[in-house]
């Protein structure tokens, strides 16, 4: 009997919907809330007063049990899990009253923990993106606390909440007008995680220190939205979303390239292998037009598009990660207009050629 080699050729991804009344779906988030082993899913909604988060069943087909964690908020708007009391159960911290007009709203940022209850920790007006480097919390602010759109003068503060304490020390405040990405990386391999920011300014590196500080470079100059890093095969590659909200998926190989300037409204961008062969496909997504999810990959030399959902997600959000543990991840994203959080199960689709040796 021959023996079958199975040549990848394409990559299909299933839609699986759990949640379809996330009205302002803005983050999703894959962290283990209950011990078992398995991702769960937070979904942060700006338009509803409480933060969900849905139990992992084990299979993506399962039923996704949902839980409330807290309720109350006014405008959520970002969300970091990390353990803090060393109970295997991660702390969360939340963004909320929320808004782009920074005298319009406080910006509070809350402890909460999975039984509901909350502390609030500080108040910055346009607390934004809030991601976790280092054993500690980050909270990067949309704009000065001070300024006014649309130019948003000022300087914005790139803050951090201490190990413990959290009490809150300002990292940074030389980027201005709006800071929209935040992505937390090692970008030199020392081991210690650098925070790549991306502003009006440009996208910065803040490269971390032994001593908990950082220090600060332009790698790309521009208007930028949001920013990811992408590993092919042992080069690092910034995929940015340009200029704010704006319409361009973009490479840098070092060297500018537009892929993509279809999107309205992109705004989100992450790099994962998806497909197991050693570099990281970029998925990107845009929340205007009835929204989109698409995909480039690197092959043959060249980087290719490809779509994965449009016009039926307003994509404000999406993640990586295994849900099912088979080693390899799913993709996850949650629509804001569409008010909907869609697992994205990637199936190879293949060819059979007899190897007759």
């Amino acid at each position: 009997m021959p023996i079958f080699l199975w040549i990848l050729l394409a990559q299909q991804f299933q839609p699986t919907t759990i949640a379809t009344d996330l009205k302002g779906g803005y983050q999703v988030l894959a962290v283990d809330l209950n011990r078992d082993g398995r991702p769960d899913l937070i979904a942060l909604a700006s338009g509803v007063d409480h933060l969900d988060w849905f139990e992992n069943p084990g299979t993506v087909a399962g039923e996704w049990k949902r839980h409330v964690i807290a309720s109350g908020f006014r405008q959520l708007i970002n969300v970091a899990a990390m353990d803090i009391d060393g109970d295997g159960i991660p702390e969360l911290l939340v963004a909320h009253e929320f808004s782009n007009v920074p005298d319009k709203l406080k910006g509070i940022v809350s402890l909460l923990r999975l039984d509901g209850t909350r502390r609030d920790i500080d108040a910055i007006p346009t607390s934004h993106r809030l991601k976790v480097a280092n054993g500690a919390f980050i909270n990067a602010p949309l704009a000065d606390p001070k300024s006014h759109p649309p130019l948003y003068e000022g300087k914005i503060p790139l803050t951090l909440y201490e190990k413990g304490t959290l009490k809150p020390r300002l990292i940074n405040d030389e980027d201005g007008g709006v800071m929209h990405g935040l992505h937390v990386t090692d970008w030199n391999g020392d081991g210690i995680d650098d925070l790549l920011t991306a502003s009006f300014r440009g996208v910065h590196l803040l490269e971390g220190k032994k001593d908990g500080t950082y220090s600060r470079q332009l790698l790309q100059a521009g208007n930028v939205s949001d920013v990811t890093v992408a590993k092919i095969g042992k080069q690092k590659l910034l995929a940015t979303i340009e200029p704010w909200h704006g319409n361009q998926f973009v490479i840098y190989t070092p060297e500018r390239t537009v892929l993509d300037d279809t999107i309205q409204e992109g705004h989100t961008v992450l790099a994962a292998d998806l497909d197991g062969d050693g570099n990281d496909e970029v998925i990107y997504g845009a929340r205007a037009g009835g929204g989109a999810v698409r995909m480039a990959k690197f092959e043959k030399g060249k980087w290719t598009v490809q779509t994965i959902l449009d016009g039926k997600i307003a994509a404000n959000s999406c993640v990586a990660a295994d849900l099912d543990g088979d080693k390899r991840p799913e993709l996850i994203c949650i629509g804001g207009a569409t008010a909907n959080l869609v697992i994205f199960t990637v199936a190879a689709v293949a060819a059979a050629a007899p190897d007759h040796r």
